[in-house]
């Protein structure tokens, strides 16, 4: 049951979030797929540090993928059963939970800015940020 998300890797994105849930979740065959990267690992010190101390816990749970495309992205939801957006800020718009709609795949979303006008109740779940 692999979970995606694609993105910035930074403190604003809330991806720590998504592997503290990870984290939470005892079963194993759960998988997360991240495609994404930091823009500037200095900037976010102990944040990344944060990050490290999680992906080591959950070896052969999450995937990390670095920079892909925007035209390789549809292999990635392909693969997805979901996609989860834990951003922490205020989300302009949320291009990728129209993405991951569009290609038919629900969607786990805080509850925050744009998300909320773009997500579709039928197959979403929204959370509270933090």
């Amino acid at each position: 049951m692999p979970y995606y998300y694609v993105g910035r890797l930074e403190k604003e994105k809330g991806v720590d979030k998504l592997l503290e849930a990870l984290l939470l979740l005892k079963n194993s065959k759960v998988k997360c797929l991240i495609v994404g990267d930091f823009l500037n690992k200095t900037k976010y010190g102990k944040y990344w540090d944060n990050i490290r101390k999680m992906l080591i816990k959950l070896q052969g749970r999450v995937f990390l993928t670095g920079y892909v495309p925007n035209s390789d992205l549809v292999n990635f939801y392909a693969i997805s059963n979901f996609t989860v957006i834990p951003s922490q800020w205020e989300e302009a718009f949320g291009l990728v939970a129209l993405e991951a709609m569009k290609m038919k795949k629900a969607v786990i979303a805080s509850d925050s800015g744009g998300l909320l006008e773009v997500l579709s109740p039928q197959g979403s779940i929204r959370c509270k940020k933090g």
